[in-house]
């Protein structure tokens, strides 16, 4: 009726107005106006005149159409030997729930958390087609990129994995298409998860479209199980020997195929700049490799997504051999997750792809990259490189006529920076590096290794990842004993901090000196608080010796007695001048202390 194109419409004031208002999806009213009064059409009118102020509608001045809160084409990137491909964001990240933000800069692929975008061939703004997504076949080829996890800890989920999106004709609950092994938005298909991983742990799993669980490689998972093992958290994660996930990472998975064009396997490798080190698995023993085959064949649609969850510990939990990295999910994920470097190339014995040029502008990343996603959300730009030629090579190298200004990789400091270093012959106290004293000072500890660099005293140590370092330097603990425990008494212990000593010993000599200033203090108190040991003040000698030496004063004490127990005012209180030696008397003045031999005997 206002010339308003049905999906703004909808978009804008939602689906039901806008069928009680007649508007078609040619944008006229399959009313007559003549069939709406000017009443009934008031309200609509002033419905819509307040709804332009919305964001949604922007449209109506020439912005772009969005699609909830986020663009739907998003920009494209390259993938060598392919073409470009274009980014398109998820309509949804699961039913009712927006997806989260998703970029393309400098021919990468950033996602942040609750991000999902797929790989098309074309994208319109504000509509999804099936038929638009990307279908790889990647029979007897091998995918390639190069991606950044190092924000990623326990309970993240960065991922890029291959799912049946071009073939799905079901919009799905996210209103996109998406399908997946899980429906997480209703609908199942094929699914291959080159990558689920995070810092410390990595999935790669074959998933037929009905079967969730599939068959996985990698390392990391389990609570009461164990999921796979092909490396170890040594091997893997921050500071790893091998691959080390504080830098960039060289993914590509291969699928390489019979005499018969059959799929064999998955292989997956991972690898980084400047090692020869890499790390390998394949899965080629599925019941379902027939239907994986079959997806490939028809062609499969890139997805990249960046998730996290506290319940992750399937992907990256101890296992019931306590051998994978995370006793429980910290949910520590950092801003966002970065893929690059797409290319596809065939395997040996494949027909060779035809080498592509990049377009104007841009070029392959190099593998070590130039800065940390934690600094913002896209980080600092990334420099363009140049390609250098490499005759009969279907992927191109990279040349080193461009000098790159590049951060090195952090140098790993312990998970609890050393206070000091324990001096010659001399015990290891908390948070020093007990490695070549191999003993601790504080009770109830024992040193344990965590890796070549590291040895911490600790009460107790489980192998794996300790959610209690800084997240800074949160490597796998090896947990190794060296020399014993301390078993020194809790008593002495207890005081470590109050004596300021680092041994043992030392506390010990320290603790007995304490006790031998105490005790003098308790004697000069009691000779202070006492009164003298004698018949007449101020002498040396108490009335029992006096008695014991039948001295001239033994008859003058049994003298006076007698009298304190016949005279009358012997059952009076005894006046403060004779409680208190040398007050108000003179010093050779006998006077009687009562009781004396009982406070002081």
């Amino acid at each position: 009726r206002f010339g308003l194109p049905r999906f703004y419409c909808e978009l804008c004031i939602g689906r039901s107005m806008c069928s009680s208002a007649g508007i078609s999806s040619s944008g006229s009213s399959s009313r007559s106006p003549s069939h709406i009064s000017f009443m009934a059409r008031l309200p609509l009118r002033m419905t819509l005149l307040l709804v332009s102020m919305r964001p949604c509608c922007l449209t109506f001045l020439g912005s772009k159409t969005t699609y909830g809160s986020h663009q739907t084409c998003l920009g494209s990137v390259f993938v060598n030997s392919f073409g470009e491909a274009q980014v398109t964001n998820a309509g949804r990240n699961v039913p009712g729930k927006d997806a989260g933000l998703t970029a393309v800069q400098n021919n990468s692929v950033v996602a942040q958390i609750s991000a999902r975008a797929y790989f098309a061939d074309s994208c319109s703004e504000g509509s999804y087609y099936n038929e638009r997504y990307m279908g790889l076949k990647l029979l007897g080829q091998t995918f390639r990129f190069t991606t950044e996890i190092s924000d990623a800890g326990c309970g993240c989920n960065a991922a890029l994995y291959l799912v049946s999106m071009k073939q799905n004709k079901d919009v799905s609950k996210c209103d996109d298409y998406y399908c997946d092994a899980n429906k997480v938005c209703g609908v199942s298909c094929a699914e291959v998860d080159i990558m689920e991983a995070n810092k410390h742990a990595w999935h790669s799993t074959l998933h037929s479209p009905h079967d969730n669980s599939g068959v996985g490689g990698g390392n990391g998972g389990g609570s009461d199980w164990n999921g796979p093992r092909d490396w170890t958290i040594q091997e893997y994660g921050p500071g790893g020997s091998c691959i080390d996930t504080m830098k960039p990472i060289q993914v590509a998975a291969s699928f390489p195929v019979d005499s018969s064009g059959q799929l064999k396997t998955m292989s997956v490798r991972l690898a980084q700049q400047g090692t020869d080190c890499h790390l390998d698995l394949a899965l080629d023993s599925y019941s379902g490799m027939t239907e994986i085959h079959s997806a490939l064949h028809e062609g499969m649609t890139p997805v990249i997504s960046y998730w996290k969850a506290k319940d992750m510990l399937w992907m990256d939990g101890k296992g019931s051999d306590g051998q994978g990295p995370c006793s429980w999910d910290a949910d520590r994920c950092g801003k966002a997750v970065r893929f690059y470097n797409f290319s596809i190339e065939a395997l040996p014995g494949q027909p060779q792809l035809p080498p592509m040029s990049l377009p104007s502008g841009l070029g392959l990343i190099p593998g070590m990259g130039e800065s940390s996603l934690s600094d913002g959300l896209f980080g600092a730009p990334i420099q363009d490189t140049t390609l250098a030629p490499e005759s009969g090579a279907a992927f191109p190298t990279m040349g080193p006529a461009v000098p790159m200004s590049m951060t090195p990789a952090p140098t790993w400091s312990p998970a609890i920076v050393p206070m000091t270093k324990p001096s010659e012959g001399t015990c290891s106290a908390a948070g020093q590096d007990c490695r070549s004293t191999q003993c601790c000072s504080d009770e109830g500890r024992q040193c344990y290794l965590k890796n070549k660099w590291w040895a911490e005293c600790k009460k107790a140590c489980t192998p794996g990842i300790d959610i209690t370092d800084d997240e800074r330097y949160q490597q796998p603990w090896a947990c190794t004993p060296l020399g014993s425990r301390n078993t020194a008494e809790s008593g002495i212990a207890g005081l470590a901090p109050f004596l300021g000593t680092d041994n043992t010993s030392r506390r010990l000599i320290a603790l007995a000196l304490v006790g031998l200033f105490v005790t003098s203090l308790g004697i000069v108190w009691l000779r202070r608080s006492c009164p003298p040991k004698t018949g007449m003040v101020g002498s040396a000698n108490s009335s029992q010796d006096m008695r014991r030496q039948g001295s001239q004063f033994n008859s003058g004490w049994h003298a006076n007695q007698q009298f304190l127990q016949t005279s009358p005012n012997h059952s009076q209180p005894v006046p403060p001048v004779m409680r208190r030696p040398f007050v108000g008397t003179a010093r050779t003045q006998w006077q009687p202390i009562p009781d004396a031999h009982v406070l002081c005997a």
